[in-house]
């Protein structure tokens, strides 16, 4: 578990690093989310837009999830990658435990609303996260162009 924190920290650090840059343009976009499937699970990570245009966006980015399984908390650091357009978007999720494509809605990228199917890595270590789950992802950034503007023409 040690070892786990140890490795999130460091690249929850690099990446904030990283961001620092003011030749690099990045900013980060802190997230949180839930998703309910064969376990509750909450989340809290940080992303980077790392491809924008008018129509699209690219978010990689990093965090840990936190399920509760049989009266005990379990923390899985997690990788993932979402592709979107400001209506819709489908990505990619990595755990230590699972991997879980997901497609959904999303509300000009400040909140993205999905479903996924989740596939257990080994089902002899608890916890075993798999089938189907919704899950509930919101963005906070400063960061002006990950949030798509509406245009409204007459």
């Amino acid at each position: 578990m040690r070892y786990k924190l140890i490795i999130l920290g460091t690249f929850l650090i690099s990446m904030m690093g990283w961001s620092q840059l003011r030749e690099s343009g990045y900013q980060p976009i802190f997230n949180v989310g839930y998703s309910q499937g064969t376990h509750s699970m909450v989340q809290l990570g940080m992303e980077y837009d790392v491809i924008t245009t008018e129509e699209k966006w690219l978010f990689i980015g990093g965090g840990v999830m936190a399920t509760p399984y049989y009266k005990e908390w379990h923390w899985l650091p997690y990788v993932d990658v979402t592709k979107g357009n400001g209506l819709g978007f489908y990505g990619l999720k990595v755990t230590t435990k699972h991997i879980q494509p997901q497609v959904g809605v999303s509300l000009l990228n400040f909140m993205d609303i999905g479903i996924g199917y989740a596939f257990p890595f080994n089902e002899d270590k608890v916890p075993v996260i798999k089938g189907f789950n919704v899950g509930l992802k919101v963005r906070i950034s400063g960061n002006d162009k990950v949030y798509p503007r509406l245009k409204i023409g007459f």
